[in-house]
Order: structure tokens, then sequence, then C-alpha cells
């Protein structure tokens, strides 16, 4: 048994589930690493408490470093691992979707390691909302 830590990594903003944290994955492929699945597991564990979020979009993103056109197959490679995950640990498929945007969107500029490690990143995108139940 995992200790739970006294406050969540994972919370429910205005469009989106907000994630403290990064989920790790394997240096140039879509394999997860531990850490990230614990994180996914508590995004699980949002959407199983809020069956209002009737879809949300998995957004894969990376830096700059390499091609373009190898890094959006990685993104897109990245977020469908996360939706793999999420279904596996019960999550709804119907409720899910992903994409891949690569170095396209990033949030900082790529000009040290730092902003590029802050680009690589996957996001939770909440696309449809119904009543709270």
């Amino acid at each position: 048994l995992r200790k739970k830590p006294t406050t969540s990594h994972v919370t429910l903003g205005r469009n989106e589930i907000v994630i403290k944290g990064t989920i790790h994955f394997g240096t140039n492929n879509a394999q997860l690493r531990p850490d990230g699945e614990q994180i996914l597991d508590k995004v699980a564990d949002v959407m199983a408490k809020h069956p209002e979020l009737r879809k949300v979009r998995v957004e894969g993103h990376t830096d700059n470093r390499g091609s373009a056109e190898k890094n959006l197959q990685l993104s897109k490679a990245r977020a469908a691992s996360v939706v793999t995950y999420l279904v596996k640990v019960g999550v709804d498929p119907s409720r899910l979707e992903s994409e891949g945007y690569g170095s396209t969107q990033p949030l900082v500029p790529n000009m040290t390691p730092a902003q590029r490690a802050k680009n690589r990143r996957v996001a939770f995108k909440i696309l449809e909302q119904g009543p709270r139940q």
C-alpha cells in the first residue's frame, strides 16, 4: 500500500483537470513511468467522482528538440498511452479522446532545459460537461 499524500496533485479546474507535477514517460517513447501512473490514478479518481465530465481530451505536448514530425507522432502516442491507462483503471472510454500537438503549443520559449521540460506535458481539457448528478 502506498501512503496517500495529504494534498492531491490533481484538481478540477474550470475547463480542465489540473495536474501538479509531470507525467513521465521513457525517453523517446510512450511508455508510462510508475510516477506517471500515480498521477493518472488520481485523474481517474477525479473522473469517477465527477460523472458530469462527459468528455475529456488528453493532449500530448513535446518540446522543440527533434523533428516536428517525430515530435507530433510522439505526442500522439503518449496521449493515447494515457487514455489506454485511464481505461485500464476504470474510466469509460467514451469519456476520453486523445490528441498530440507536438511542439506547436509551447507554454514558454524552448530556450533552456527547464523551459523545454515545462513544454513536455500532458493536459486534460474538458470538452463536454453536463449537470452535476
